[in-house]
């Protein structure tokens, strides 16, 4: 790395900040935030009483041991990767067209590893 002296020209109507709550380094799946609902054991789930995936976040208790968690949030490949870190443990309710793109890469995995090696 080198230290240039040149002074630094900043990009006309360019904002950080704003670029950053973009959702730009999240990897955008869609434009608009969706209504995320996901079901998970409540040892799985526990976290989210306090560390929230956003401000109308609701954390229901369904009483069999397992929880329910809903919340308007931005469509990002990033929040895709966390929910795939729950692995079978957790079940997206809804929006629907997610919920298909999990349980179809869910045939894909099964079909992978129904293969003999």
């Amino acid at each position: 790395m080198e230290l240039l002296d040149k002074p630094v020209t900043p990009l006309p109507d360019f904002s950080l900040e704003q670029y950053l709550q973009g959702q730009s380094f999240s990897y955008p799946v869609s434009p608009e935030p969706i209504r995320l609902k996901i079901r998970l054991p409540e040892g799985r789930g526990w976290h989210l009483k306090e560390t929230r995936l956003s401000l109308d976040q609701n954390y229901d208790d369904l009483g069999n041991g397992m929880v329910e968690v809903t919340a308007d949030v931005a469509d990002t490949l990033q929040l895709r990767f966390w929910l795939n870190g729950f692995d079978a443990d957790m079940e997206v309710m809804e929006p629907t067209e997610m919920r298909e793109d999990f349980a179809a890469a869910a045939r894909k995995l099964a079909r992978t590893y129904c293969k003999k090696p």
